[in-house]
Parts: C-alpha cells; sequence; structure tokens
C-alpha cells in the first residue's frame, strides 16, 4: 500500500503563499514519491525560473493556473 503525501495531488499541493524574492525549496521525487504539487500566487506579471538539481532520470514540470489549465510545461 502507498501513502499519499501532502503534496501529491493538485488539491492537496504545498502552499508556498505570496512569491515575490528568490525561495529555495527543496524535496525529491523518486520512485517512491513520484509527484509533487506546490502551489503560490504573484502579485501581477512575474518572471518564474526554476532549478532542478540532482536529477538521475527525466523530470516534468507543469505551470498550471488556478483552474488547472497549463501555463508552461518543460
Amino acid at each position: 500500500m502507498t501513502s499519499i503525501k501532502k503534496d501529491d495531488t493538485i488539491g492537496t499541493a504545498l502552499d508556498l503563499g505570496k512569491l515575490g524574492s528568490s525561495r529555495l525549496v527543496t524535496g525529491t521525487v523518486g520512485r517512491k514519491d513520484k509527484v509533487d504539487f506546490f502551489k503560490f500566487s504573484v502579485s501581477g506579471l512575474s518572471n518564474f525560473s526554476p532549478t532542478l538539481t540532482g536529477l538521475k532520470d527525466n523530470v516534468d514540470f507543469v505551470i498550471r493556473d488556478q483552474n488547472g489549465s497549463i501555463l508552461a510545461q518543460a
């Protein structure tokens, strides 16, 4: 049986609050924890430059709006 962590679904995404300057968020994604969701807000038009380190395999990175529509993906 696999337990579901708080950040494993869109509905239970880890809330990072309102972003302003740089923010460091650490975590792992692997065989046992394949998905993590985070949510945040910005006050207006903003640049967002995520950095993923220590990757040993391919990952998907998706940004969605408050309705779940995909805005960007890599």
